[in-house]
């Protein structure tokens, strides 16, 4: 219901920005076009026929579900901005999923998962239908995560001094894998997913009491991730005929570029915290001396937040990993050279966002 009062009015929305050309211009949608010819491909691989990729867009899932949609429903943009919000509440109730196993508390999950549906931040992904690759790959990646969780239980099992000893359930690990070698295909921000399962096992679980078992532990869950991430790799190597393809040469020096990093991901958690003044193009304006205010603003931020998150460890572990996993799928947002002309873009937020409606709620 929230998500209908919220959402319900992008259904009379037309197709706007690079939707026209995507969509509406894409000899790729047409039905004699193969399905294969998504997954070695980039997005945009009908503007530059017979020429090696200029981009780093391989979302091989996407275009197949703009192929899917036309082939239904034709060119009518109300089934596809239909879509996008049947992806946003997927997304939601596995969110809610994923929460409800964190905190083992119903209202505490259901809150964060309300906060989640109607956040100001997920506008422009759920309302722009080329925005269908965030919302396809936050689907597959709350499963995978839902599913991990569920695999990794306490076992009851031997003597009572190893009453609580963890394992994981075999069948549910591998269906995780797989759920995240789809979200992979969705969109590269997927990659993140097994570091923040990592920071799930470190700052998580009460056992084993050493930090540096922990990472022992986390290291061998996230091994067979790695293998989707090899096999990943390899198709999008294929299709590309590269792994990275740096997109913008941004003049600036090696200490300006870090600068004007930490000055975007301070911007990122600000928009969370504060979404004001909301856009679809945010002029991107890079940092030139430690001097100006909003670094050094940027910097205090960033600081206080390391040390509530140290702080925090111990005392209240989960409240820590809900805002260490927001900086961790940020940093895919924070490669400046890797991503368009837009290089602060709101849609970025909508898979960070779930560690942030946690710590709110």
């Amino acid at each position: 219901m929230l998500i209908v009062c919220a959402y319900a009015n992008t259904l009379q929305n037309r197709f706007v920005r690079d939707d026209t050309q995507l969509i509406l211009r894409n000899p790729d949608l047409s039905p004699g076009t193969p399905w294969s010819h998504y997954f070695t491909s980039d997005v945009w691989a009908f503007t530059h026929r017979g020429e090696r990729s200029r981009n780093n867009y391989y979302r091989p899932l996407g275009i197949a579900t703009y192929r899917l949609t036309t082939q239904l429903f034709g060119f009518d943009p109300r089934a596809f901005h239909a879509v996008s919000l049947l992806f946003h509440l997927s997304a939601t109730l596995l969110a809610y999923a994923v929460l409800l196993q964190l905190t083992k508390r119903r209202v505490l999950g259901a809150a964060a998962a309300a906060i989640f549906a109607v956040h100001p931040i997920h506008t422009e992904a759920v309302a722009w239908v080329s925005a269908l690759p965030e919302l396809g790959c936050a689907v597959c990646f709350l499963l995978a995560f839902w599913v991990y969780l569920l695999a990794a239980r306490p076992s009851t099992a031997g003597s009572a001094e190893h009453l609580h000893t963890w394992t994981l359930r075999p069948g549910l690990w591998v269906l995780s894998c797989a759920s995240f070698a789809v979200a992979l295909l969705w969109k590269e921000m997927a990659l993140t997913l097994p570091i923040v399962i990592g920071a799930h096992i470190i700052l998580c679980n009460p056992e084993p009491p050493s930090i540096l078992a922990r990472l022992r532990r986390a290291l061998w869950v996230m091994l067979p991730y790695g293998a989707a991430v090899g096999a990943y790799l390899l198709l999008r190597y294929y299709a590309l005929g590269f792994l990275y393809f740096s997109q913008r040469k941004w003049l600036l020096s090696p200490r300006d570029y870090v600068l004007t990093v930490v000055d975007l991901t301070a911007k990122y958690c600000w928009k969370l915290l504060l979404p004001l003044h909301l856009s679809a193009f945010h002029v991107f304006d890079p940092v030139r001396s430690l001097l100006e205010a909003r670094v050094l603003a940027a910097i205090l931020f960033l600081l206080v937040a390391a040390s509530a998150i140290a702080y925090g460890l111990r005392r209240a572990p989960l409240v820590s990993f809900a805002a260490t996993s927001v900086f961790l799928t940020l940093v895919p947002a924070l490669n400046l050279r890797g991503v368009g002309r837009n290089v602060f873009g709101e849609r970025y937020l909508y898979i960070p966002s779930l560690g942030f409606c946690l710590l709110v709620a």
